[in-house]
C-alpha cells in the first residue's frame, strides 16, 4: 500500500547587488563629480542572466514493509500477538510502528527523536541495551512487536518513519480475530451466558483461558486463568460471579480455588487432603459441581485399591468455599452390584446426578446434597457412559455420545431413545464432546465439543443441530483431520489431504487469502503422501502401492503408478511423496522396500534412487516416512521412524549418511528417541532442519546441534510446510495454522 509522504522544500539563497559586500567588484569609472569626460561606453553589455529556478519538492525516499506473522486474515485465542516482518527505506528506517506500538528493530537511532536514542551508557543506548551502529539508521530491518488484541477484529497496520522525518503509513496490514470457545462450561440461564475454560485457547500447557459468552448479545470475553486447571475441574456460581476450579499444589495435592469474574481477586478455598484409608491409593480427581446460588460445591474423587486390583471407591466431598471446610457426603460400596463408579457429577436443585464410568454401563444415581442418601433413577435399567443433562422436572435425562444424543424416560421402563443422530460427514457430527447443559427456557441442549471448537445447540423437539458459537475462519466444508499439506506459491493455494475418519478421505483446496475451502476429490483410501506439480496444476497423492494424479483444473483423478501400471522398479508400500520440479519427476518413499524411488511423470517409468544393496553406499533405511529437499536439489533429508534418526541422501549417487543429532541437552522430549518422529523439513532461511516428532526441534544439518523450539499449540501438528518466503504452516487438527518458531505462537488461517 502506497504511503502518504510529507514533502520537504529545498531553496537556494541567491545574493545580488547588496553593496559594500566583498563579493561585489569596485566601480571602474571616474569618481562622480570629477569633471572628467565620460569614457566611451563601448558596446552595450549583455543582459544579466536569468536566475536559476528554485527546485521543486523532493520526493521522499520510498519505504516498504511486509508482515510475515501473523497471516493477512487469521484467528487467535490469546489477548496479545507477536507481529514480525521486514521494513526498508533508502533514507534509513528510524522507527516502525504496528498500530500504536513501537516495534523492536534491534536498532535505536540517535537522530530519531526518541529519548532512548539520545544517550549512550556504557556503549549502549540508554534503557535498551542496544548498541547503535551509527547515527544513521539501517536501510532495512527485521521488526517484532507484541501487540494487544481486543475481542473481535483487530486491524494491525505498519508505519515506517525514516531519518528525514518522513512517515509512510499503511505499508502492510493484517487483521486478527480474538475469539475462544469453552471446552466445558456452566450455563447461566438467567444471565444468558456460558462461562468456562478453553484449553484450546491456552498458551501454557494446562492453563486455560476463561471464556464468557453472552448468547443474548453475542459478545465474548476472554481472560487468562491464573493457574493450571485439572480437566473437568471447574464450574461457575452466577450469584457470586465466582469461577471455581481445581488445581494441583506444589505438594501434589488437589486444591479448590476461586477466581472472581471481571476482577483480579481470587482465593484458595480448600485443599483436598481427604484420606480414605490405607487400603486405597492416591485419589483421582473426577469432577466438580456448583449450584447457581450456593457457595457450597461438591467434588467427586475415585480411589483404586492400593493392591492395584479390585473395584474402585467413589467418594463425594462437600466443600464450603466460605468456611474452607471439606467433609464427606457419600461414598460407594465396592462390594455392591450395580455399584457407583462414576466419572462426573451434575448439580440439579437439591441433588447430585451421577452416571456410569468410562466405557461402562450402569444405572443413573441421585444423591441428596443434604443427607448423602443415594437412590437409583433407573432401577433395573442400565445406560451407557455419556455426558448427562438431567431434566428432572419432566422425568427425563439426555445422554450425549459421539454418535448420537438420546433421552431416557425416568418414569418408563425402556432404554434410551434417539433424539439426534447425524452422518459422519455432517459438519456438526461430534468429535470430542466435553460438556452439556439443558437450556430449558429455550427448549434446547447445548453441547461443548473441543474437537469442533464449537457450542452446538440441539432442538429438543426435532433433534436438529445448529451452531451457537464456533471458532471458524473461511467458508466451505470443515477440515476434519488434515494429515498432509502442500503449497502453490504462484496459484496461492494450499492443498490438504484431510483424513475423514469413518468418512472418505478428501483432497481440499484452501484459498491462501480468505481461508475458503473446497473439496477437489475424495478417496476411499487413507492417503499417506501429497505432492504438487504447480506448473502442470497436478497434485499427486499416494495410498499403499498406488499413486493418483489429480488435475486441479478439472478435478479429474487418474491412477498413474502401481505395480501393474507403468514400468521399471516395483512399488511396495509408499509413505511419502515429493515433487522434483528440476527433474520433472516424483520422488517416492517406499517403507516396505526401504527405498527412495523416482517416477518420471511423462513416461511413467520408475527407478531406484537410493536403496541399500541396490544403489548408493551407507546404512539402510529403517521405516522411512518423510522426504525433504535440502539446500540444493541434489540433497534429500529423510526420517527413519524405527531407526529414530535422520539421513542425508545424495540423489546423484544414492549415497546415505546419518545426520548426527546432538539433542542430549534439550530434555526428555528428544525426537531421535521418539518412534512418533513424523517429519523432517529443511528451512532455507534459517539453514536448519525442523524435526517434528514428540516435540518440535531445530537441528543444524552439519553439526547436529539441537534446539527445542517453543510450542503453544494444543493439537500437535501432523505436518509442516515452509513457503518460499520462510513462513511455517502446519496441518493441525481441523485447521491450517501459521507458526511463529521463535515465540511458539500460532494463528489459524483456515478452520
Amino acid at each position: 500500500m502506497t504511503g502518504k509522504f510529507v514533502c520537504l522544500l529545498l531553496g537556494l539563497a541567491l545574493l545580488a547587488g547588496c553593496g559594500g559586500g566583498g563579493s561585489n567588484p569596485p566601480p571602474s569609472g571616474p569618481p562622480v563629480g570629477s569633471g572628467a569626460p565620460d569614457p566611451d561606453p563601448g558596446p552595450a553589455p549583455d543582459p544579466a542572466p536569468e536566475p536559476e529556478p528554485e527546485p521543486g519538492p523532493v520526493e521522499p525516499a520510498a519505504a516498504s514493509a511486509s508482515i510475515t506473522f501473523p497471516w493477512a486474515i487469521s484467528s487467535t485465542s490469546t489477548d496479545t500477538v507477536t507481529v514480525r516482518g521486514t521494513a526498508a527505506s533508502s533514507a534509513g528506517v528510524a522507527r516502525v510502528r504496528i498500530g500504536d506500538v513501537i516495534a523492536n528493530t534491534g536498532f535505536a537511532p540517535l537522530n530519531a527523536g526518541n529519548s532512548a536514542g539520545l544517550a549512550r551508557l556504557g556503549g549502549t543506548v540508554a534503557g535498551t541495551g542496544i548498541a547503535p551502529l551509527s547515527t544513521d539508521s539501517p536501510t532495512s530491518v527485521d521488526f517484532t512487536a507484541t501487540v494487544p488484541l481486543t475481542e473481535g477484529l483487530t486491524r494491525l497496520p505498519v508505519t515506517v518513519e525514516d531519518d528525514d522525518g518522513n512517515t509512510s503509513d499503511e505499508l502492510d496490514a493484517v487483521v486478527v480475530t480474538l475469539e475462544g470457545v469453552p471446552d466445558r462450561f456452566t450455563l447461566d440461564a438467567v444471565g444468558g451466558r456460558l462461562i468456562g475454560p478453553s484449553f484450546q485457547a491456552s498458551v501454557a500447557a494446562n492453563t486455560p483461558t476463561l471464556v464468557s459468552y453472552n448468547f443474548i448479545t453475542d459478545e465474548t470475553t476472554l481472560r487468562p486463568s491464573p493457574a493450571p486447571a485439572l480437566d473437568g475441574g471447574s464450574c461457575f456460581i452466577p450469584s457470586q460471579e465466582w469461577f471455581v476450579y481445581a488445581t494441583t499444589t506444589a505438594a501434589g495435592e488437589v486444591a479448590i480455588e476461586v477466581l472472581v469474574l471481571d476482577s483480579p481477586e481470587g482465593f484458595r478455598a480448600a485443599v483436598l487432603d481427604f484420606d480414605s484409608g490405607p487400603e486405597w491409593g492416591v485419589p483421582n480427581f473426577e469432577g466438580l459441581a456448583c449450584a447457581p446460588t450456593s457457595t457450597v460445591v461438591h467434588v467427586l474423587q475415585r480411589y483404586v485399591p492400593a493392591s492395584g486390583t479390585g473395584a474402585s471407591l467413589s467418594v463425594i466431598l462437600t466443600v464450603d468455599l466460605d468456611a474452607g471446610t471439606v467433609t464427606e457426603l457419600a461414598r460407594s460400596d465396592p462390594s455392591e452390584s450395580p455399584g457407583l463408579d462414576a466419572r462426573d457429577l451434575i448439580r440439579v436443585d437439591d441433588a447430585l446426578i451421577l452416571g456410569p464410568g468410562f466405557n461402562q454401563t450402569g444405572p443413573l444415581w441421585r444423591v441428596d446434597v443434604a443427607t448423602g442418601e443415594r437412590t437409583s433413577l433407573t432401577p433395573g435399567r442400565s445406560v451407557p457412559q455419556a455426558l448427562l443433562a438431567p431434566d428432572l422436572a419432566n422425568d427425563r435425562v439426555f445422554l450425549v455420545r459421539v454418535d448420537e444424543v438420546t433421552v431416557i424416560d425416568l418414569a418408563g421402563t425402556e432404554g434410551p431413545e434417539t433424539l439426534s443422530a447425524v452422518v459422519r460427514t455432517h459438519p456438526l457430527y461430534f468429535d470430542q464432546p466435553r460438556d452439556v447443559a439443558l437450556d430449558a427456557a429455550r427448549n434446547r441442549l447445548l453441547v461443548a465439543d473441543d474437537g469442533l471448537e464449537a457450542i452446538v445447540a440441539i432442538d429438543l423437539d426435532t433433534g436438529e443441530r445448529s451452531q451457537l458459537l464456533a471458532r471458524t475462519l473461511g467458508e466451505g466444508p470443515r477440515l476434519i483431520d488434515p494429515r498432509q499439506m502442500v503449497f502453490g506459491a504462484e496459484i496461492l493455494r494450499f492443498y490438504v489431504a484431510d483424513w475423514g475418519g469413518n468418512a472418505a478421505e478428501r483432497l481440499v483446496e484452501v484459498d491462501v487469502a480468505t481461508g475458503e475451502r473446497r473439496v477437489v476429490a475424495t478417496f476411499e483410501q487413507d492417503l499417506v503422501g501429497l505432492a504438487l506439480d504447480e506448473a502442470a496444476r497436478v497434485a499427486y497423492v499416494a495410498y499403499r502401492d498406488r499413486v493418483f494424479a489429480v488435475d486441479l483444473e478439472t478435478d479429474a483423478v487418474t491412477t498413474v503408478a502401481q505395480s501393474a501400471i507403468g514400468t521399471g522398479a516395483p512399488i511396495g508400500v509408499l509413505s511419502d511423496l515429493l515433487f522434483d520440479s528440476a527433474g520433472n519427476r516424483l520422488l517416492m518413499a517406499d517403507v516396505q522396500q526401504e527405498a527412495i524411488l523416482a517416477l518420471e511423470t511423462v513416461t511413467g517409468v520408475r527407478s531406484v534412487l537410493s536403496q541399500a544393496g541396490e544403489r548408493g553406499e551407507g546404512p539402510e533405511f529403517e521405516n522411512i516416512n518423510s522426504l525433504s529437499f535440502g539446500p540444493d536439489a541434489n540433497t534429500l533429508f529423510v526420517t527413519n521412524q524405527l531407526g529414530e534418526n535422520v539421513m542425508r541422501v545424495n540423489l546423484g549417487s544414492g549415497d546415505r549418511e546419518i545426520v548426527p543429532l546432538d539433542c542430549a541437552d534439550i530434555g526428555p522430549m528428544r525426537p531421535e528417541l521418539d518412534e512418533g518422529l513424523q517429519q523432517v523439513i529443511y528451512h532455507a532461511d534459517r539453514e536448519r532442519l525442523l524435526l517434528l516428532g514428540n516435540s518440535l526441534v531445530e537441528v543444524h544439518p552439519e553439526t547436529g546441534a539441537c534446539a527445542l523450539l517453543p510450542q503453544s499449540f494444543i493439537d500437535h501438528p501432523m505436518r509442516l510446510l515452509i513457503t518460499p518466503t520462510g513462513q511455517v504452516f502446519a496441518a493441525a487438527r481441523r485447521a491450517v495454522t501459521l507458526l511463529d518458531l521463535d515465540s511458539g505462537e500460532f494463528v489459524i488461517v483456515s478452520k
